[in-house]
């Protein structure tokens, strides 16, 4: 059962004539949730943790990112962009896999990958997906908790 502000944000795609119109409607919650995630006890969490925090719609498109994002794609608006864009290519299709799983079943996973940086330089990630159910019970979005472990890589490559 969804609360607080991950319930503010459900998209309800089956109103949608179109995917321009479920767009439009991701877009509006997105905004929603992040006017959301500014105020309050929820906003002060998310705002000031290191973890990656993602809420992403049924299809990898980006509803919301916490700040954290900022240390790793700069200070741009990601609402809206495919949430598989900046996985390494020899990760992407696996976790694309990972994340049709995780909507198809209801069942979060918890995988590793590496972004591919704009500037070439790559981090590894781990992250955790949950599902987002709608009134209905149906997956509505997926939130992501994810955190750079490029470090604790390098260290354990190093021994």
């Amino acid at each position: 059962m969804a609360s607080g502000w991950l319930a503010a944000v459900t998209v309800n795609t089956a109103l949608a004539d179109s995917r321009h119109q479920a767009m439009a409607f991701a877009f509006h919650a997105a905004r929603e949730a992040e006017t959301y995630a500014q105020s309050g006890f929820h906003g002060l969490i998310l705002e000031n943790t290191s973890d990656l925090v993602a809420l992403l719609d049924t299809d990898g498109v980006r509803l919301y990112n916490n700040p954290s994002y900022y240390a790793l794609f700069g200070e741009r608006d990601l609402t809206g962009t495919d949430s598989f864009r900046e996985i390494h290519p020899d990760d992407r299709e696996r976790v694309r896999e990972i994340f049709r799983a995780t909507v198809a079943t209801g069942v979060g996973q918890r995988t590793r990958y590496r972004f591919l940086l704009e500037d070439g330089s790559i981090r590894h990630i781990e992250s955790q997906g949950n599902v987002v159910r709608d009134a209905g019970g149906q997956v509505a979005q997926v939130v992501v908790i994810a955190r750079d472990v490029t470090d604790h890589i390098q260290s354990e490559q190093a021994l």
